[in-house]
C-alpha cells in the first residue's frame, strides 16, 4: 500500500494508483477504504474498467448486490464481452461472502 500511497502524493491524478491500492486494500479485508480509492479512481478515469470491477466485488461482498449490478452493467456498457468476467467474480464474491460474513 506504502508503494501506492507514494504514488499518489507523486501524482494526484494517477487513476491506476487509487485502483492498486483498492485491491491492496480488499485484499486485507479493508472495503470501505477500498471503496473510496475505486471510486476515487473512477471520478479521475470514467473508463477504467477494472475500477468498476473491482468496485462491483467490494459491493457483493458487502451485500450491496444492486449497487454492484450498476457498477456490473456499466463495465458491459463499456465492454460487452466482459460476461465471463463479470460472472466469474460474481461467483468469487457470493463463495466468499457466505464464508465470511
Amino acid at each position: 500500500i506504502s508503494d501506492f500511497d507514494n504514488a499518489i502524493k507523486l501524482e494526484p491524478r494517477m487513476a491506476w494508483a487509487y485502483q492498486g491500492r483498492g485491491i491492496a486494500r480488499t485484499a486485507l479485508n479493508d472495503l470501505e477504504a477500498a471503496m473510496v480509492d475505486f471510486s476515487r479512481a473512477l471520478e479521475l478515469d470514467p473508463k477504467l474498467l477494472n475500477a468498476y470491477l473491482n468496485r462491483g466485488l467490494v459491493l457483493l461482498l458487502q451485500g450491496k448486490d444492486s449497487e454492484a449490478a450498476k457498477d456490473f452493467a456499466r463495465v458491459l456498457t463499456l465492454k460487452p464481452e466482459s460476461k465471463t468476467e463479470l460472472e466469474r467474480r460474481s461467483e468469487l464474491a457470493k463463495n466468499l461472502r457466505s464464508n465470511k460474513y
